[in-house]
């Protein structure tokens, strides 16, 4: 059976799309009459989320006549131009609909029957470009995708949910602290055995949606930072049923979290929390096996299948994967367009280049939509990609999408969603970021303005968090041995006086000559983002101020390989100069090793398994921070609940919406009150500022004063002046200063005061 629907015979797939749309709307039915078993919605569900994230998408391939792509091709394919689909139908819906006397285009018969009606136009359409395309029968066993080792990612995975399901409900942790160990020897699973080709793809997804669900999951709640303010937003259009584009603000013109959501909570029947638990994370756990394709298309020689495989576990294990993306929904999906567009990018095409441009064009629009603080950095690397190939003219095989007419396209639409969408608040906020990294060049080399510095110069408080740092640093030296190699390769592949000249030399520094390397296209986005990196790390503030964290995560999706490149250059180097008679053909398995316990650190396992006082984990030590009145009161546990937002906070934040005086814009908090994001979400127009000292309130007017439950029951906190420690403020001068304003509402563990 062929799963690539775009290569079916034109009857056969418009006869499937029909049948999966009949049985949708047979099953909403049954559904809106009364009929509300369990079983009617999950089809429900599943009918509707097809309809939303497949069918769409594969229809278009059809009408640009794209086929015989792979599986991985096709189905990222149709995902990503199904979710493009969407949110250009949203605003067109948000803003035409009313027009016509419809105020609420987003309810469910008016979605329904636009997204019905307007897929069968576009079958109609896919009819008249596509019907003479003759289908080859391309059977695929079952078992050649379906083996053991698939078998034991889903197993994985249901562990995963299961441990979450007990840590949440019964304060037992110790299934979870199993899946973390099982996920731990995956790496060495893969190395010491060989397994099929066709399996690595579902594999790699099933070990990055376990990753994700065992964080986005472990609170009845939403988990991060950001995506308080983004539930906000889809709120609001899920309610008032339209998108308004006259709410100007940066999360609103980021339609991934803003528009997205209401469409899968109302076609697929669930809560809309549930887009931003698992819907959003089953896309972003996609992103891997695009870039498995794509070390795999362009690394065919410089790495092995099963290196290829630990590059992208690398980009996965990594606690910027599952930990701090699972706050940030809309660069989840951001992403997803990223890695589209590198594919495209890197994929010789021989027919049907206009198609292919159609669709860069499709997700470099939705990329912009999705998220502006991507698509910047994807502006950037465009510039930078331009720039090496104006001066180095290499011999690229695949299409050059990126000319100076994209670029311009892309900056024209770039700044007219920002200045109309959200009111110019990026580029006003890349404005002031601009002037203090300008005026902080005195301070050059301080640790809070410099990133590098800072990392250079940071303790640790106890041996492990010690060997966890050193973990760190080797992997910055492997990232940084990969781009020398990058460099080399780079400068001598496309000088050829320099290459015949050293070429006795370079060859003895394993060095593989130009025509056997595969894709000079990802040579220059490689260099583009290395370029990124050490911006952050030297220029100051600008990694403080844009999130260094953010930017390590993305440049690793592109420069993962570089840093399996650089490992195997060290251990070469070991095995030279023969330290402890290592092998150099053991470097793979070294590999594998390193990733495990880099996971094992990345997770907090080990913290939890020694009992460290500052754990890292708020999955495995959620008991300890769950209940506010019984809070375990260590340092190590306020950090931790730092990360987390229970009902007390949920409670307030809602009560603060429905009483707060909107003529009151600012709002003050001290450390410890990373909660307020809850404030943030429901209120956020809003200012909201941290206070170093409880005295401060003095100097403070027209303000609201909030207080968590880290500042209520635990400790009342401030970092000190290295910002790296907490220190405890003196309760009684701040009991004096609290008496001189109201306190409005109080709770078990949430005070907040209005300042006149």
């Amino acid at each position: 059976m062929n799963i690539q629907l775009n290569d079916w015979s034109i009857k056969q797939f418009l006869s499937f799309i029909i049948l999966i749309m009949a049985s949708y709307i047979i099953v909403a039915f049954f559904n809106n009459v009364g009929v509300n078993s369990g079983i009617i919605k999950v089809i429900l569900g599943i009918l509707g989320f097809l309809i939303l994230s497949l069918i769409p998408g594969f229809v278009i391939m059809r009408i640009l006549r794209l086929h015989y792509l792979g599986v991985i091709r096709s189905l990222l394919f149709s995902i990503g131009l199904s979710l493009s689909y969407l949110m250009i139908l949203g605003v067109l819906m948000s803003i035409i609909y009313p027009h016509f006397g419809v105020t609420k285009p987003l309810s469910f018969n008016s979605v329904l029957g636009t997204i019905m009606l307007s897929i069968l136009g576009l079958l109609s359409l896919a009819w008249l470009r596509d019907n003479k395309f003759v289908s080859v029968e391309n059977n695929y066993d079952i078992y050649t995708f379906v083996n053991s080792y698939v078998l034991l990612s889903i197993f994985i995975l249901i562990l995963g949910i299961l441990g979450v399901y007990l840590v949440n409900f019964y304060d037992n942790n110790y299934v979870l602290m199993l899946f973390i160990l099982l996920v731990s020897i995956t790496p060495i699973i893969i190395t010491f055995n060989k397994i099929p080709k066709k399996s690595v793809p579902l594999i790699i997804f099933f070990i990055s949606l376990s990753l994700l669900c065992h964080v986005s999951l472990y609170s009845s709640f939403l988990v991060g930072t950001d995506i308080f303010a983004e539930y906000f937003f889809a709120s609001s259009t899920f309610q008032n049923q339209i998108w308004n584009p006259a709410m100007l603000h940066q999360l609103n013109s980021s339609l991934s979290v803003s528009l997205l959501p209401s469409f899968f909570s109302i076609i697929c029947g669930f809560d809309l929390v549930w887009y931003f638990k698992f819907v959003a994370p089953f896309f972003f756990a996609l992103v891997p096996v695009g870039l498995y394709y794509m070390y795999n298309t362009s690394f065919k020689k410089e790495l092995n299948q099963k290196e290829i495989v630990m590059a992208v576990l690398f980009t996965i294990f990594l606690w910027h994967f599952y930990i701090m993306m699972t706050g940030i929904i809309r660069q989840q999906v951001a992403e997803l367009f990223f890695v589209l567009l590198l594919i495209i990018m890197l994929t010789e095409i021989k027919n049907e280049k206009i198609s292919y441009n159609i669709v860069f064009v499709l997700f470099s629009v939705s990329l912009i939509f999705s998220q502006y603080s991507l698509a910047n950095l994807f502006l950037f690397f465009i510039i930078i990609y331009m720039v090496i190939n104006y001066l180095f003219k290499p011999d690229l095989s695949s299409l050059k999408y990126i000319g100076l007419n994209y670029v311009l396209l892309f900056l024209v639409i770039v700044f007219s969603w920002n200045m109309l969408i959200s009111g110019g608040a990026v580029f006003k906020g890349m404005v002031l970021m601009g002037e203090n990294i300008f005026y902080s060049f005195s301070e050059l080399f301080g640790t809070e303005t410099n990133v590098s510095v800072k990392i250079a110069t940071s303790t640790s408080i106890n041996i492990l968090h010690i060997v966890y740092r050193y973990l760190y640093y080797f992997v910055l030296v492997c990232l940084a041995l990969g781009g020398l190699i990058l460099l080399r390769d780079f400068i001598y592949g496309n000088n050829k006086i320099l290459f015949e000249k050293y070429s006795k030399k370079i060859q003895m520094l394993n060095y593989i000559h130009p025509s056997e390397r595969t894709s000079k296209s990802y040579e220059i986005i490689a260099l583009s983002n290395y370029s990124l990196l050490a911006l952050y790390l030297i220029v100051p503030l600008i990694g403080f101020q844009l999130g260094f964290d953010r930017i390590f995560h993305i440049t690793c999706l592109v420069l993962a390989p570089y840093f399996v490149l650089g490992f195997k250059s060290l251990w070469g180097i070991l095995s030279k100069i023969k330290i402890n008679n290592i092998n150099k053909n053991s470097s793979t398995k070294a590999i594998a090793i390193f990733l495990s316990i880099l996971f094992l650190f990345n997770s907090g396992f080990l913290f939890e398994l020694c009992d460290d006082p500052f754990p890292n984990s708020n999955s495995l030590s959620f008991k300890k921070i769950n209940d506010p009145l019984n809070i375990d009161k260590t340092e190590g546990n306020i950090y931790l609940k730092l990360r987390f937002i229970g009902q007390s906070e949920l409670k307030s934040g809602k009560w603060f919406y429905d009483h707060n005086d909107p003529q009151i814009k600012r709002i003050y908090t001290t450390f410890g009150s990373n909660e307020f994001s809850v404030f943030g979400f429901l209120t956020p127009f809003k200012t909201v500022l941290k206070i170093k000292n409880i005295s401060e309130i003095d100097n403070l007017h027209n303000a609201y004063f909030y207080r968590n439950l880290i500042n209520v029951v635990g400790f009342n906190v401030q970092k000190n002046e290295t910002g790296e420690r907490i220190e405890i403020i003196d309760k009684k001068a701040e009991s004096l200063n609290l008496e001189k304003i109201n306190k409005i509402y109080c709770s078990s563990a949430d005070e907040i005061y209005i300042i006149t």
